[in-house]
């Protein structure tokens, strides 16, 4: 158990939709466990301590259209790793126009996709969600159709898909800090940005209240500004 091997670990429960205070809680009893694994003799050193204990209230990137655009351009005719990249930057994309977590893309059936819309209860809160699909939402559909699997998406691992999004992120001129997770948030943010009531981004993200739809909207200064400025406060 490496550097790595927790680094993966903490990135799928973020995927997962874990918040800081449960990934926190987690990377304590990991700690605790792991010392006392080093005091019996049967590790040799803590690997998880290396890791930050993750910050509450702190603004999750997310990525705006020309970074998804030069994503969804990458020249990726690379040889033996380009089918691994191509599925999981389509995963990803999927995740950018529905906002639908890593578990419930991957297990998306063919029964659950309705021509122009999915219809699904989502794995970690069963709460019932219809996204509605854009052209270019179907079309990624269509490109993994096939008889002989159940799912819209061939399989591909969590911790396979965010390596895969390190690498993707950096050749697209990407500076942020990308996950699977990240997908999700854009979906949310560019909603926001786009000035999509919050109580319908609470219902397209399946979200229990609106204080964790609150968590999603991060608003640039340019539509904070058309915000102000659409407002007459004289006659």
């Amino acid at each position: 158990m490496d550097y790595a091997f927790f680094s993966d670990f903490f990135e799928y429960l973020k995927d997962e939709g874990i918040g800081p205070s449960g990934i926190a809680t987690r990377r304590k009893t990991l700690i605790c466990t792991l010392e006392e694994f080093i005091r019996l003799d049967l590790l040799s050193k803590n690997y998880c301590k290396l890791i930050p204990k993750p910050k509450e209230n702190v603004r999750e990137e997310y990525l705006d259209v020309k970074e998804i655009s030069r994503l969804r351009k990458l020249d990726l005719n690379i040889g033996s790793m380009e089918p691994g990249l191509n599925l999981t930057r389509d995963l990803f994309l999927f995740s950018c126009y529905t906002g639908l977590r890593y578990s419930d893309v991957i297990s998306i059936n063919k029964e659950q996709f309705k021509d122009n819309y999915i219809e699904l209860r989502m794995k970690k809160t069963s709460k019932k969600i219809k996204i509605f699909l854009k052209s270019e939402v179907v079309a990624l559909i269509m490109k993994y159709k096939s008889s002989y699997r159940k799912t819209l998406f061939p399989y591909r691992s969590n911790v396979a898909v965010n390596r895969d999004l390190k690498l993707l992120a950096r050749w697209s001129k990407i500076n942020k800090r990308v996950s699977f997770h990240t997908g999700r948030h854009t979906f949310g943010s560019l909603l926001a940005n786009n000035n999509v009531p919050a109580s319908h981004i609470m219902k397209l993200m399946g979200h229990g209240s609106m204080d964790m739809t609150g968590r999603y909207l991060n608003s640039d200064d340019d539509t904070l500004e058309k915000s102000v400025m659409s407002v007459s406060f004289t006659e």
